[in-house]
């Protein structure tokens, strides 16, 4: 069976491989910068002059097009930019670099979008939204305060999990069944101040985009959706800055260019409820600390027009402490991305990552009670990604990664002479999480669009390790011990994904997909709001992985040249164990 499938999806790479070889000579890319600061330009537009082809460029402001062999001219134009016309050479090896100047016509206010403006009708995806950073700018403010996840809260399908708090629950599903990625590197915990705020400052995010349930198939690990943020790339040239003060927080941000090819953003936030505490009559709370902070970093620099690299990080806690009681938790992450233009057909993404999100609870010295419990989860990853492109019409994905994952159930200990505990450690558990994917992309007709790919995920159990036996009426009865670095579990399943678009028109569209997730880490929480001391613990021998199956139809329709976005979506879920 898998030899079967091997061969087949080798044969399906060398068939396109063989097309990319008899026509990739036709294709010409670019990048279309700003003159002033060589910032990339999202959503530019290119016209061939000749055959009347158009494209525009993507995030990195970089486009592809197949043109004709021989002499072409191609028009550029972003808004607010001066349009030009260059003459190119089909083929052409290299990927040329366009600079426009900025108009000097003073513009109202413009909206720039980077892809198509009836994309919700022609793509293949379904449950899915994106929202830039001006969209979630304009929601009103909660205590001054923009919030990403209160915006997706808003959002059809998506729920808060309690009020005030910004947790959220996608199409039925629990909390712990949203994978949120901030630069491709997971986030634990995304809440601060006992779920009331998020740790994403507006000011640092360029934009989010939301997956319900139909995941794309490079990701995995959750069954309900995929929650992507990105954050600013720093531009070139001149330093810029943001910031506010508001009534609970106060913030500011950093971007510009370090050399012509580099460039930096930082950004930082922190409360300062303590500082009105020293206000305070009462000593307690007067000494009291109540906070919490936010750091976001990245450094961005391009080698040369075929390799781009990132380094991101991020790190914020949570202070609640006060003479009889105290709370920390907080997360810690960071990654290293390498995307790299193989040729104008082919690219990758590599990708290095960790996160850590721990918390500790305590009661301080000078009392019989006085004890400090810690605990957290780790997780060390490598993910690449490749995009091959043999003409317009046809994309093909695959890739693998691995995630190292290290629980710390936690750790209970007296503290001070006068305290009657003693420690105890629960045992921590390691395991390995991997996948590997391929998907395909393809406009079969004019109207019929067909996505499908499949993910294979396998889970293991790492030793050192005790695991319990228990019989059938969950009495343990003896136990198994394994030595470090034993798999002494694994758990494998395919996770197949498909989706098909049929155009009834150029603004009206039909839509079906089904997606299988499986999840093998799940969340054990105190309150549906979400606090610090909720415990992930790993799929085992007694406890066996999560899986659901969707099922969604859609209809999708634009009004007034796509000025009006209408949709209506219905799913069935299927949940297992």
């Amino acid at each position: 069976m898998k030899r079967n499938l091997l061969f087949v999806l080798t044969l399906i790479f060398l068939m396109h491989y063989t097309s990319y070889g008899q026509q990739s000579g036709n294709l010409i890319g670019g990048y279309i910068k700003d003159a002033i600061n060589a910032e990339a330009l999202p959503g530019a537009s290119v016209l061939d002059l000749n055959s009347l082809k158009g494209t525009s460029t993507n995030e990195d402001g970089y486009f592809e097009i197949e043109l004709p062999e021989g002499k072409q001219e191609l028009r550029l134009s972003f808004i607010g930019y001066t349009t030009i016309v260059r003459a190119v050479s089909v083929p052409h090896t290299r990927p040329y670099n366009f600079y426009l100047k900025p108009s000097s016509t003073t513009l109202q206010a413009v909206s720039v979008k980077a892809q198509r403006a009836d994309q919700n009708v022609v793509s293949t995806q379904m449950g899915m939204q994106k929202l830039d950073k001006v969209t979630v700018k304009e929601i009103p403010a909660f205590l001054g305060e923009t919030d990403a996840l209160k915006v997706l809260q808003l959002l059809p399908g998506v729920q808060a999990t309690s009020e005030g708090s910004s947790g959220f629950s996608v199409r039925g599903g629990a909390p712990d069944q949203n994978l949120i990625l901030l630069d491709d590197v997971p986030v634990f915990s995304a809440s601060h101040l006992l779920g009331f705020f998020s740790v994403f400052n507006n000011d640092v995010v360029e934009d989010l985009t939301i997956y319900k349930g139909d995941i794309p198939t490079r990701y995995g690990g959750r069954l309900s959706s995929l929650l992507d943020i990105k954050t600013k790339n720093g531009k070139l040239g001149r330093i810029e800055g943001q910031g506010g003060i508001g009534t609970i927080s106060s913030r500011l941000t950093l971007e510009g260019g370090i050399t012509p090819k580099t460039s930096f953003m930082i950004g930082g936030r922190r409360t300062y409820a303590d500082l009105a505490l020293n206000f305070s009559k009462d000593e307690n709370l007067k000494n009291s600390q109540l906070y919490f902070y936010d750091l976001n970093a990245k450094l961005s620099h391009t080698i040369n027009e075929n390799n781009r690299i990132f380094l991101n990080a991020y790190s914020g806690d949570d202070y609640f402490l006060n003479n009889s009681s105290g709370v920390i938790f907080g997360n810690t992450l960071g990654s290293f991305n390498w995307y790299h233009y193989f040729n104008q057909r082919l690219r990758s993404d590599f990708t290095v990552f960790t996160t850590d999100y721990s918390y500790k609870f305590q009661l301080p010295e000078g009392t019989p009670a006085a004890f400090d419990w810690t605990s957290g989860i780790r997780d060390y990853g490598i993910r690449y990604d490749l995009i091959f492109e043999p003409d317009e019409k046809t994309m093909l994905e695959f890739g693998a990664s691995s995630i190292y994952h290290q629980f710390e159930p936690g750790t209970f200990r007296g503290v001070g002479d006068s305290t009657f505990f003693g420690e105890v450690k629960i045992d921590e558990t390691r395991s390995l999480e991997h996948g590997i994917y391929i998907s395909y992309r393809r406009e079969l007709t004019s109207r019929l669009k067909l996505r499908a790919g499949v993910r294979f995920s396998l889970y293991q159990s790492i030793g050192p390790g005790t695991v319990y036996n228990f019989d059938e009426n969950y009495t343990r009865i003896d136990s198994s011990v394994y030595t470090s670095g034993e798999i002494y579990q694994n758990y494998w399943a395919p996770e197949p994904r498909i989706g098909l678009t049929y155009l009834l028109n150029k603004s009206t569209s039909l839509k079906g997909s089904y997606a299988r997730n499986v999840q093998y880490m799940q969340l054990a929480q105190n309150s549906t709001s979400g606090t610090p001391i909720d415990y992930w613990f790993s799929s085992s021998p007694n406890i066996q992985p999560q899986s659901s199956d969707q099922l969604a139809f859609g209809v999708f329709k634009n009004l007034f040249n796509n000025s009006v976005e209408l949709s209506l979506e219905g799913f069935h879920k299927w949940y297992h164990h």
